[in-house]
């Protein structure tokens, strides 16, 4: 899956998969990466906000309302994301003030949004907590991601893991 591609089925073996929730993963960072089990979905699945980092989050909620009103009439139903790690004060501000807007625009728009912690997602991945870049990539490319980007393959490796791990959990607690 490359940016501005639609996924279409997002696996190996999984087409026609019957009941799986409709699911939008987020990679937050300073790029964000997504992935979704959408099958019409045709955002972009990278995106690198470089403006006046005062602005950044403003930008990025912005995208955000625009991605969930854009998703909500293909089904939307859960939107999950990598929860942060963020080294130093300036950056813990921006990455947590990302968080936030995820949760706010969910909740604004009747989504429910779960987060993992990222060595939960690692280890899931890789079978290592702390797995590197390229063990992410790998892991991505094995559960049938096509690209090189390592916020596609985070995000990608996370609506894997949802749709393994998590979904079930929502249905049965609904």
């Amino acid at each position: 899956i490359h940016p501005g591609e639609a996924p279409g089925p997002a696996r190996p073996g999984r087409e026609g998969a019957g009941g799986e929730m409709k699911t939008l993963a987020i990679d937050i960072g300073s790029s964000i990466g997504m992935a979704s089990n959408l099958p019409d979905w045709l955002i972009p699945m990278h995106k690198k906000y470089d403006g006046d980092r005062r602005q950044r989050a403003g930008e990025f909620m912005l995208a955000m309302n625009r991605i969930l009103k854009d998703l909500k009439p293909f089904g939307l139903e859960v939107v999950i994301y990598e929860d942060t790690f963020a080294r130093g004060i300036n950056a813990a501000k921006y990455l947590y003030g990302l968080i936030g807007v995820v949760e706010a625009t969910c909740y604004s728009a009747g989504f429910t949004a779960l987060w993992v912690p990222p060595s939960t997602l690692k280890k899931w991945a890789t079978g290592q907590g702390n797995a590197t870049k390229a063990d992410m990539i790998a892991a991505a490319q094995m559960l049938g991601y096509a690209g090189e980007d390592e916020h596609e393959a985070d995000a990608f490796c996370l609506l894997c893991y949802a749709e393994a791990n998590v979904i079930e959990e929502i249905k049965d607690d609904g």
